[in-house]
């Protein structure tokens, strides 16, 4: 639905369901509030999510993506904030000299 219809609809959809006991609803609605730029309300859904994780590999996950919200103070002024990185950028080779001979 929210692929579709915006992350707006997907959140009507997912804030008529009884879930607030099942961790993945709380991560999937974070997800959506931040994609509609609602970042104090992911933030909340986050935490929620947070405090129903089982594993550390899910905390890890969901503590990466509160850390990847907008702080409120740039939220407030509008200044963009620089790419914070998702672990996946490329780092240029260095080159190590190699004795010829």
């Amino acid at each position: 639905m929210a692929e579709l219809e915006g992350p707006e609809a997907g959140l009507t959809v997912l804030d008529g369901l009884e879930l607030d006991h099942y961790r993945y609803f709380h991560s999937a609605r974070a997800e959506l509030l931040r994609r509609a730029g609602r970042d104090d309300e992911a933030g909340d859904a986050y935490r929620r999510a947070l405090d129903l994780a089982q594993t550390d590999a899910e905390r890890r996950s969901l503590q990466n993506q509160l850390a990847r919200l907008r702080p409120p103070n740039d939220r407030e002024t509008g200044t963009p904030i620089p790419n914070r990185g998702s672990g996946t950028e490329s780092v240029p080779a260095t080159r190590t000299a190699t004795p010829c001979g």
